[in-house]
C-alpha cells in the first residue's frame, strides 16, 4: 500500500533517480549502524547483562529481528541501484517498491528497538 500512494506520489516527478539515491544514502547509514550494533553486542558477550540476554533467548531474538531489519535495507539499496539503471516508468516501480520495503524494514528495527528497550528494563530490574 505504501508502495501504491509512493508510486502515485512519484508520478510527477521528472528524475525519481534523487529519491532512489536518497533511500539508498539512508538505508546504507541505517544498515551500518545496525551492524556496529550487533558487532558491539557480540563483543561484549562476556559481561553479565549478555549471558542473561542470551540465557533467556532474547539475544537470538534481537539479533534476528536487526538482521532482518539489515537485509531489508539492503533490498532497499538494490532497489534505488534499479531505478539508476532502468527507465521511465521501471525506475519508478523501483523507487515504490524501495519505499515500501523501507517502511517494512522501518517498522521491524523499531520493533527490535523496543523489544531492547524492554528486555533492558526486565533485566535491569532483576
Amino acid at each position: 500500500m505504501v508502495g501504491y500512494y509512493s508510486y502515485v506520489g512519484v508520478a510527477d516527478v521528472s528524475d525519481v533517480r534523487i529519491t532512489g539515491a536518497s533511500l539508498m544514502a539512508v538505508a546504507g547509514t541505517l544498515t551500518g549502524f545496525v551492524m556496529t550494533a550487533m558487532s558491539m553486542l557480540v563483543s561484549a558477550s562476556d559481561k553479565d547483562f549478555i549471558k542473561k540476554l542470551r540465557m533467556t533467548g532474547h539475544f537470538e531474538e534481537l539479533m534476528k529481528q536487526l538482521i532482518t531489519s539489515a537485509a531489508w535495507w539492503l533490498v532497499v539499496i538494490a532497489c534505488g541501484l534499479a531505478s539508476h539503471l532502468l527507465v521511465g516508468d521501471y525506475s519508478k516501480y523501483a523507487v515504490s517498491f524501495a519505499v515500501g520495503i523501507f517502511a517494512a524494514s522501518m517498522i521491524t528495527f523499531i520493533l527490535a528497538g523496543k523489544n531492547f528497550l524492554m528486555v533492558v528494563k526486565y533485566l535491569g530490574r532483576s
